[in-house]
């Protein structure tokens, strides 16, 4: 009766150490989807921000200039954004193997293509990979911006678009 007891109460704790780590995992990849669409949400947003200020204040140096400030803070989310990505496979991966060592799982197995050595090796480090490119563009214009804003470039001459 007590070996009975006793095994009832691995299994107990066996099964909440899976329901433990089972929410972690689900957590971590709601917490990335979710900022995931932020960014991309806050992408758009600061963008189309920035054509309607230099719309209103007429395309010149200055409102060029001034419009590359949200641009240059966009591209600081979009590194971030990627840092965030990391740490969150790095959590992801941690738990998994947790999880799958709780349950005497092994990996998965997956098929891999004549292709797959040109490709990131995981979806958390392809999105990874798109942020760090997104965040080189945005620095890339955000500084043009500003210096352009300063009087460099002057063999640009940037024309407003008629109606």
């Amino acid at each position: 009766m007590a070996d009975l007891n006793i095994q009832e109460q691995d299994n107990e704790r066996m099964k909440l150490r899976v329901e433990y780590w089972h929410k972690r995992l689900e957590q971590t990849l709601q917490h990335l989807q979710a900022a995931t669409k932020l960014i991309y949400l806050v992408d758009g947003a600061v963008l189309g921000f920035c054509y309607f200020w230099i719309k209103a204040l007429g395309v010149s140096r200055a409102s060029i200039g001034t419009a590359c400030l949200p641009v240059l803070l966009l591209a600081t989310m979009n590194y971030l954004h990627a840092g965030f990505i990391g740490n969150q496979a790095s959590w992801y991966s941690g738990i998994d193997t947790k999880l799958r060592n709780l349950l005497e799982q092994t990996p998965v197995e997956h098929q891999k293509t004549w292709l797959t050595f040109l490709f990131p090796k995981s979806s958390h480090k392809t999105y990874q990979i798109i942020h760090l490119v997104i965040f080189f563009a945005l620095l890339i214009a955000g500084v043009s911006m500003l210096l352009y804003g300063f009087g460099f470039f002057p063999e640009i001459k940037i024309h407003e678009m008629p109606n």
